[in-house]
């Protein structure tokens, strides 16, 4: 990459990880430091980003396009990826619940049409919430949304890891 490629694309990263709430309490050098740890992925339509029941080891905010969540009902098998929970498209970030509970991605993630997101590593996401402990308030916050959004779509047909991770959530905001 030239140099001027180079300067282009971290001045669309640091644009990029100033609009999310999450990201505001850091510093520059803070954010600086969280940059190191992106990269960008490109998805195909119809691409799965990941499966559920994956190692969790990333958080993707998406630059452009649109994903859907998918979410497999218990006992259902494992090649099923399961039923559309939502949709999401560019500005929206997902893949923090596995982050931030430790635990095995809990939906299955799918792009609908060719898609670029920006992945942030664990490494990347520690530090973000060690440099501001307000971030992490307000990542497990919408955790804990989105997993009561996704068992009230599924009802009782939700996994038990779904089930699980509203305690789990829950437990991250005391």
């Amino acid at each position: 990459m030239s140099g001027r490629a180079e300067v282009r694309q971290r001045m669309i990263d640091h644009a990029t990880l100033e609009r999310y709430p999450f990201l505001n309490a850091l510093t520059p050098t803070e954010r600086g430091q969280v940059l190191e740890h992106v990269q960008v992925e490109r998805f195909a339509a119809g691409e799965l980003v990941f499966r559920q029941g994956d190692v969790g080891d990333r958080l993707y905010v998406i630059a452009e396009g649109r994903c859907e969540v998918l979410v497999r009902a218990d006992g259902a098998p494992a090649d099923d990826l399961g039923r559309n929970t939502v949709e999401l498209e560019a500005g929206e970030y997902f893949g923090e619940v596995a982050l931030l509970n430790d635990e095995p991605r809990t939906a299955s993630v799918r792009a609908l049409e060719p898609t670029a997101c920006y992945t942030l590593d664990r490494g990347g996401f520690s530090r973000l919430l060690d440099a501001a402990p307000v971030s992490r308030t307000s990542l497990d916050r919408l955790a804990l949304e989105r997993v009561q959004q996704t068992r009230a779509g599924l009802g009782a047909a939700a996994t038990p890891a779904v089930r699980s991770g509203i305690g789990t959530a829950r437990g991250l905001m005391r």
